[in-house]
């Protein structure tokens, strides 16, 4: 059973919390080998993740708020890690504004704009997450300029 609000985006699956075993399984069916929690599963589904071999990232960000810049990183390397092994679920809840922030960070972080990688998600809910987004794009230009090439 497919989760809800499911979208793939290049190898990254955006969608809602799974709620149940099946989707799951249907997930893992699909070729995703790692998830990345942005709120807690059930014990039974994390169980089951391990169980299937999938990688599993869990990140705690409180609904309609921001990641940490610790969560950020630790979100950008695991995604590195992971997604040459197969597709990468992201899921808050509802597979929205929490799920579309990370997936556009980590487009920009592979050199997408951030203006483009905010449309690419198409899920932000807040000005505050497209300014997050746009503000880590300028990050990360200021260090390229900054860099001792």
């Amino acid at each position: 059973m497919e989760p809800e609000n499911f979208t793939v985006l290049e190898g990254v699956v955006r969608c809602a919390q799974p709620w149940t075993e099946a989707q799951v399984v249907w997930l893992y069916q699909r070729g995703v080998r790692a998830i990345v929690s942005l709120e807690p599963l059930d014990a039974d589904l994390v169980n089951l993740i391990r169980m299937l071999g999938i990688r599993h990232l869990v990140l705690d960000v409180p609904d309609m708020k921001l990641p940490t810049p610790e969560q950020v990183a630790v979100f950008l390397e695991f995604m590195d890690e992971v997604h040459r092994d197969g597709a990468v679920a992201i899921h808050c809840a509802l597979g929205n504004g929490r799920s579309g922030t990370m997936y556009a960070l980590w487009l920009v972080g592979r050199g997408v704009d951030p203006e483009d990688a905010i449309r690419r998600a198409g899920s932000l809910e807040t000005e505050e997450q497209k300014e997050f987004v746009r503000a880590f794009g300028r990050s990360l230009c200021g260090w390229l300029e900054e860099a001792d090439w």
